[in-house]
């Protein structure tokens, strides 16, 4: 994450940029999971992105507010195709298995 709260994509050899999420897309200091070539992104309110695993481009492919409480900050555990998350106040499960 840029401190502007952007998802970043950096060149491992020499740390040059290589993509950021759009602007006005911050996920503060949520936590992050790469599943395959998948990452789910949390952002501090309990909105979750999903977005495609890649080394040229941002893509992301579909959001949802999960979490209704504040401070969306806990690390996130993926287990036989669910997604666990939490906040302050609640937990949830997802079911994020291919179908």
């Amino acid at each position: 994450m840029r401190p502007d709260g952007r998802f970043t994509c950096l060149n491992p050899a020499d740390g040059e940029v290589i993509w950021t999420s759009q602007p006005g897309t911050n996920f503060g200091l949520g936590p992050f999971l790469l599943a395959g070539d998948l990452f789910f992104i949390f952002n501090d309110s309990g909105k979750v992105v999903l977005a495609e695993a890649s080394a040229t481009q941002w893509t992301p492919l579909a959001e949802a507010k999960v979490l209704n409480g504040r401070e969306s900050w806990g690390p996130l555990a993926l287990a036989g195709g669910r997604l666990l998350a939490r906040d302050l106040t609640q937990m949830v499960c997802l079911d994020v298995a291919a179908r």
